[in-house]
């Protein structure tokens, strides 16, 4: 996993502070840093700032008083954006001409938002073991902790990777 440089974790914050709804008193430096300690734990940076659009949008359709808008600190400390991944998501990537995910088989034992936020992102190498690889160490750890006995049910004898950067 590459670490965000500062300059790209500024430049996708303001991305995020322009996206998120409007709020008096937001705080902004302290949201600086939580969005920072996400990204360099491995949080999809354009997720995040896809995620407070779709949130300004759930806002603006439900929230009457911007008090009641959390701070961003506190959204992104709670990890509210995972709430708003589903509206966030990027259209889904298939590797195969039917349009098949190598994951398609867990869709029915995996809650939807799983699947959305974490399966998806995911490939498969079959092999002795099969390889599972996830865009970054935070995805793979969480799949790993979260749903690893699944995989190796599923697959048997399980190998935890990085997909390569091309």
């Amino acid at each position: 996993m590459t670490t965000p440089t500062l300059p790209q974790i500024r430049a996708a914050f303001d991305r995020f502070k322009a996206a998120y709804p409007k709020r008096p008193e937001n705080g902004w430096a302290a949201a600086l840093v939580a969005f920072e300690k996400l990204a360099k734990v491995g949080v999809d940076m354009d997720m995040l700032v896809r995620a407070a659009g779709a949130y300004a949008k759930h806002a603006a359709a439900n929230v009457t008083d911007p008090k009641f808008i959390p701070m961003a600190k506190k959204w992104l400390g709670e990890r509210r954006f995972e709430d708003f991944q589903d509206e966030a998501a990027a259209p889904a990537e298939t590797d195969s001409a039917e349009g098949e995910h190598p994951f398609d088989w867990a869709k029915g034992q995996v809650p939807d938002r799983a699947w959305t936020s974490w399966f998806r992102q995911l490939d498969v190498v079959e092999g002795n073991p099969t390889t599972i690889n996830a865009p970054t160490q935070f995805a793979l750890d969480h799949v790993r902790a979260e749903y690893g006995p699944m995989l190796r049910r599923h697959y048997g004898a399980v190998a935890w990777g990085l997909k390569r950067k091309a």
